[in-house]
C-alpha cells in the first residue's frame, strides 16, 4: 500500500525542501569559524575583546595580570605643552612650510621643542587596567600560575581561562558587553578565602608603551575621584588637570554584582572583593571624546558626573557577565553572517589550513580594531605602536578597502567618515601651500593635525584614496545618494591632483617631488604614483559622467598625458628612471602599478610579468612589511599567475608570520595593515576583478549560493568554496 500524503501537507513540504535545498547551497561559516578558535596556554599573549570601538585587551588570566592595556578610538591625551609655549605658536596643518613644496617639509630650527610635542600629542591612552592580585592588593607572580588553559570562542567573543593559583582552581569569564564596558565572572574558592582579589588601576596617559601602556608610578600628575557609592556602582572621574587643547576627564563605573565590593586601594586604584568564591562585576568608561577648548566648563561637569553605562542593575539575573556575554555573541553573530566567507577545507594542498585560519582570525582582528570612529593606527587597538595610536593616510586604504569586497562595507563607512571630518584642514593645508583642493594629511589623531614628519607632502600615493573608496562604495551602492555624498570629496582630491602634476617640455605631465610608498628616497615619476594619478583623474571624471556632468578637461588631459612608466635597460619596470638600479627592500611598490591597481593604458602585461618574476627572486624579504605580501600576490593573481600568489601569501619569512591570535607581526609592532591586505588579496583571488576599467555601469553583485571558480588560486591542489564576495576595481 503506498503512503498518501494529504494535500494539505504539500505546501508544508516544499517550504522544507526549500530550506534544505538553500541550507546545501551556503557554507557552514560557523563550523569554518570555530575550527580556528584562539586556544592557548600562554598568560602574556593579549586577546582583543572589542565591539570596533572600545577594546578590552585580554591576558591569559582572563584580565590583564601580566599584560593588557584598555583603548578606544575615542580616548586621546595631550601631554602639556613646552614652557612659555602657548597654542598658537602650533601650526594647525603640522606644517611651517609655506609655497609649493619642492623637497621635504624642513621642521625650522628654534622649534625643536615644538617637534617633539607635535611627535608625541595628541596620542591614545591606556583607560586602565583590571588584574588579578592577592587579597591585599599585592601583583601576583608569574611562577603563583599555574596550568593555565584559555579560550577565546570567536563567534561569541567570549574569552574562558581556567587556571591554579596556590592550588586553588580559577575559573574567569571575560566578555566585552558594549557602551565601553567589560564584565568578568571569577569564581574561585580563593576569592571567599580573601587569598585572590581584583585590582582597576589607572595609570597617567604617556607615549610609552610596555605590558601596560602609560604610567602606573605617576599618582602626583592625575587622580581619581570618587561621585558616588551606592548599589553595588562605584562612580569615578579621571582627571588630569587644564591642558590647552581640550579637557580629557572621562567617567569610570565600577559595578559589582552581589556579594563583592570596591574599596579604594590607592590614590588612582580600587580593589575588589568577594564574600564567596564568586565575583561578578563590570568596569564601564564613558564621556571618552575630549571636551575640546571652548566647551562650558558646567556642561562638562554635568556630562562627567552623570553619565551611566547602560548595563543591567549590579545582582539582577542573569548577572553582568552573563548580560556582556550575551550581548557579546549577539554583535559577533551577526557580523560572522553577514558579508563573505571562504572555506578551503577541500583543498588537498596542506597549505590550506594556515592560509584559511589567517583569513578567519584576520576578520576577527580587523573587526575589533578598524571598524570605529577613526581608522586604526598601525597596531589598531592592540597596542601603543611608535606613532602613538594616530592612523596614517596612506594605510587607510590597507586597513578599510578589504571591507567592500568583503560586502561588509558598513564596517568602514564609520572610519571613511574622517575625509568629511578633515576637509577644513586639508583645505587649509593645500593653501597654505599653495595649491587647490583638498591636500590630505599623513599621521592623524582626532584634532586633524598631522604629526611632523620629513616626507609629509611628498608621499603621494595618499591623495588618491578618497576616489578609490568611492568607486568601492559604488559598486555596492550604485545610487545617487552615494554619487552626491562622495562627490565634494573627489572634486577636492582631484583639483589637488590636478595642481600638482606639471606639463614638461616633452608634452607630458610630471610628478615632482615624490617618495614612493617604500619611502627609500625622494625622486621623480615614480612607477606607482604615475599609475595611481592617472587613475585617481580618470575615476573622477567618471563620477562626473556618473552625476551628468561635464568630464573636467584639465583632468582628461592629465590623465592620458602622464609619463610612461619607466623602463629600465634590462625591459623592466623601475620604481623611477632616476633609479636604474634597483633599491631590493623595502615595499616593492613598482609591482603595486598591475596589482592593487587596475591595469591601465600603456602597461604592458608581458613586461609586468617579467619585473614581478625578477622582484619575487632578488627582493630581500626581510626587510619587507606584513603588506607587501598579500600587495605581491594581487600583482601575481592579475597577471595569471596563480600559484605564485598563493607562494606569496605564504611567503616564509619573519614579516609575513601571524602569531596565535592571528596578527600579522610585518611591522614594529602587531601589525594591521598585514592583516587587512591579506582580506584584500584573497577576496580578490576568489572573486576576480573586473574586465573593463573605466566603465559607467559597476559590475552585478555576486549571485547568492556558494561558488567555485577563484581565478587567482591554482585549479590543482585548492577547492576554493567562497559565498558574498564582490569583484575588485
Amino acid at each position: 500500500m503506498k503512503f498518501r500524503a494529504p494535500f494539505f501537507l504539500f505546501p508544508a513540504f516544499l517550504l522544507l525542501y526549500g530550506a534544505l535545498v538553500s541550507a546545501a547551497d551556503r557554507l557552514d561559516r560557523r563550523e569554518i569559524v570555530a575550527r580556528h578558535a584562539i586556544v592557548s596556554d600562554s598568560a602574556e599573549m593579549t586577546v582583543p575583546l572589542a565591539d570596533g570601538e572600545f577594546c578590552f585587551n585580554a591576558d591569559g588570566t582572563g584580565l590583564q595580570t601580566f599584560a593588557g592595556s584598555i583603548f578606544d578610538h575615542r580616548g586621546w591625551f595631550a601631554v602639556p605643552l613646552p614652557e612659555g609655549r602657548t597654542p598658537d605658536d602650533v601650526p594647525e596643518t603640522g606644517t611651517f612650510q609655506t609655497g609649493r613644496n619642492t623637497g621635504p617639509d624642513v621642521f625650522p630650527a628654534g622649534k625643536e621643542d615644538l617637534f617633539e610635542w607635535m611627535t608625541d600629542s595628541l596620542h591614545r591612552m591606556n583607560l586602565g587596567r583590571i588584574r588579578f592580585t592577592h587579597g591585599d592588593g599585592t601583583p601576583i607572580a608569574r611562577d603563583e600560575i599555574s596550568r593555565l588553559s584559555r579560550r577565546l570562542d570567536l563567534w561569541t567573543g567570549v574569552h574562558r581561562a581556567e587556571w591554579e593559583y596556590r592550588g586553588k582552581t580559577v575559573a574567569v569569564t571575560t566578555a566585552a558587553g558594549g557602551d565601553a564596558s567589560v564584565a568578568f565572572c571569577v569564581s574561585s574558592p580563593a576569592l571567599a578565602s580573601g587569598e585572590l582579589a581584583v585590582a582597576v588601576d589607572f595609570p597617567y596617559p604617556t607615549s610609552l608603551d610596555g605590558s601596560w601602556a602609560g604610567r602606573f608610578d605617576a599618582d602626583g600628575l592625575h587622580r581619581t575621584e570618587v561621585l558616588s557609592e551606592e548599589n553595588g556602582v562605584t562612580r569615578l572621574v579621571r582627571r588630569f588637570g587644564e591642558n590647552a587643547f581640550g579637557d580629557f576627564d572621562y567617567t569610570v563605573c565600577i559595578t559589582a554584582g552581589a556579594g563583592a565590593s570596591a574599596a579604594r586601594l590607592g590614590a588612582n586604584a580600587f580593589l575588589l572583593s568577594a564574600e564567596t568564591d564568586r565575583l561578578d562585576a563590570a568596569v564601564s568608561f564613558g564621556n571618552l571624546a575630549p571636551a575640546g577648548r571652548g566647551t562650558d566648563p558646567a556642561e562638562k561637569e554635568s556630562l562627567l558626573r552623570n553619565w551611566t553605562p547602560n548595563l543591567p542593575p549590579a545582582g539582577d539575573p542573569p548577572g553582568l557577565t552573563e548580560a556582556a556575554c550575551r550581548a557579546s555573541a549577539a554583535r559577533w553573530d551577526a557580523y560572522w553572517r553577514s558579508g563573505g566567507a571562504i572555506d578551503l577545507s577541500g583543498s588537498s594542498d596542506p597549505r590550506w589550513f594556515e592560509l584559511e585560519r589567517r583569513i578567519v582570525l584576520s576578520q576577527y582582528i580587523m573587526k575589533t580594531g578598524a571598524s570605529g570612529s577613526f581608522p586604526p593606527s598601525e597596531g589598531g587597538l592592540l597596542s601603543l605602536d611608535q606613532w602613538r595610536g594616530r592612523f596614517h593616510m596612506e594605510m587607510v586604504w590597507w586597513h578599510l578597502a578589504h571591507w567592500f569586497l568583503w560586502g561588509r562595507d558598513r564596517e568602514a563607512q564609520l572610519p571613511l567618515s574622517v575625509y568629511e571630518r578633515f576637509k577644513p584642514e586639508a583645505r587649509r593645508l593645500a593653501e597654505q601651500l599653495g595649491m587647490r583642493g583638498y591636500q590630505w594629511q599623513k599621521c592623524l589623531g582626532p584634532e586633524g593635525r598631522t604629526a611632523p614628519w620629513a616626507g609629509n607632502q611628498v608621499l603621494l600615493w595618499k591623495e588618491p584614496h578618497p576616489i578609490f573608496f568611492a568607486e568601492l562604495d559604488y559598486r555596492l551602492h550604485p545610487t545617487r545618494e552615494t554619487l552626491e555624498r562622495w562627490a565634494d570629496l573627489i572634486d577636492g582630491t582631484a583639483l589637488y591632483m590636478a595642481d600638482y602634476a606639471r606639463l614638461g617640455e616633452d608634452g607630458r605631465y610630471h610628478l615632482a617631488p615624490v617618495m614612493p610608498p617604500s619611502e627609500v628616497g625622494y625622486a621623480s615619476d615614480t612607477a606607482y604614483d604615475l599609475a595611481y594619478w592617472q587613475l585617481g583623474l580618470r575615476w573622477a571624471n567618471r563620477w562626473r559622467r556618473r552625476l551628468g556632468e561635464e568630464p573636467n578637461a584639465e583632468w582628461n588631459e592629465i590623465a592620458f598625458s602622464m609619463a610612461p612608466l619607466p623602463v629600465g635597460e634590462n625591459g623592466l619596470y623601475l620604481r623611477t628612471a632616476e633609479w636604474p638600479v634597483w633599491k631590493e627592500w623595502e615595499h616593492p611598490d613598482l609591482i603595486g602599478a598591475f596589482g592593487q591597481l587596475p591595469p591601465l593604458a600603456g602597461q604592458d602585461a608581458e613586461t609586468a610579468r617579467a619585473t614581478l618574476r625578477e622582484v619575487v627572486r632578488r627582493w630581500d624579504w626581510s626587510r619587507c612589511w606584513g603588506w607587501d605580501f598579500p600587495w605581491a600576490a594581487m600583482a601575481a593573481a592579475r597577471l595569471g599567475m596563480p600559484d605564485l600568489a598563493v607562494d606569496l601569501l605564504l611567503t616564509d619569512a619573519d614579516r609575513n608570520r601571524y602569531d596565535g591570535r592571528g596578527v600579522n607581526l610585518g611591522g614594529p609592532c602587531p601589525y594591521l595593515p598585514g592583516n587587512g591586505g591579506l582580506l584584500y588579496a584573497v577576496a580578490l583571488m576568489a572573486a576576480g576583478w573586473d574586465s573593463e576599467t573605466d566603465a559607467l555601469t559597476p559590475p552585478a553583485p555576486p549571485k547568492e549560493g556558494v561558488h567555485e571558480t577563484a581565478p587567482g588560486f591554482p585549479a590543482e591542489g585548492w577547492r576554493v568554496r567562497w559565498e558574498g564576495l564582490y569583484q575588485a576595481p
